[in-house]
């Protein structure tokens, strides 16, 4: 008789072995879908990057917009488009302003050597923002990343008034002069 209650003893306790193992493999599952949805979120600025073709944008809201009076909504505009040309060592706008709203840069690399393009908002001019390699970031909206040679990449942001500087900051080519200056009025 001892016997057969120990083995139903040990199928019960295997029943929770089983309940509890599922249970983590879902919590683990969860969790890594946690991440991938606060991964894609933390993007700020969508990209296009002509070499790969991939496009990383942040998820529309799903929350509806509030009611607003047909008078006081104003028609959505396309934003000003601009684009930089990035070789050694200079960075050439097409356009030193824009109005404030969306803005997308769409940066080519005609240069040799990999270059970036780092939007930072600062009230220094694009020439003063330090020395060495590399400089200061403080004030960073984003980022083209690497442009690999020949290769172009678009970048957008929803831009404030102010100055700006655009910038390479990959070592030495800040130094060498790869900065202009933007303003959004």
């Amino acid at each position: 008789m001892s016997h057969t209650h120990q083995s139903s003893h040990n199928e019960g306790h295997m029943d929770w072995t089983v309940v509890i193992s599922g249970v983590g493999a879902f919590l683990a599952a969860l969790a890594i879908v946690v991440a991938l949805f606060a991964y894609s979120k933390a993007s700020s600025a969508s990209t296009v990057d002509s070499a790969s073709n991939s496009v990383a944008s942040p998820p529309a809201a799903s929350a509806p917009a509030a009611a607003v009076p047909a008078a006081a909504a104003s028609a959505p505009t396309a934003g000003t488009a601009i684009n930089a040309n990035l070789g050694e060592m200079f960075i050439k706008l097409s356009g030193a302003t824009a109005p404030a709203g969306q803005v997308s840069f769409t940066t080519k690399n005609s240069g040799a050597v990999p270059h970036e393009m780092v939007i930072v908002k600062t009230d220094k001019a694009a020439n003063a923002l330090g020395t060495g390699a590399r400089v200061p970031e403080a004030g960073s909206i984003g980022e083209t990343g690497d442009v690999e040679m020949g290769k172009t990449k678009t970048v957008k942001f929803n831009m404030k008034p102010g100055h700006y500087a655009l910038i390479c900051n990959l070592p030495g080519h800040y130094a060498g002069g790869m900065r202009a200056d933007f303003t959004v009025k």
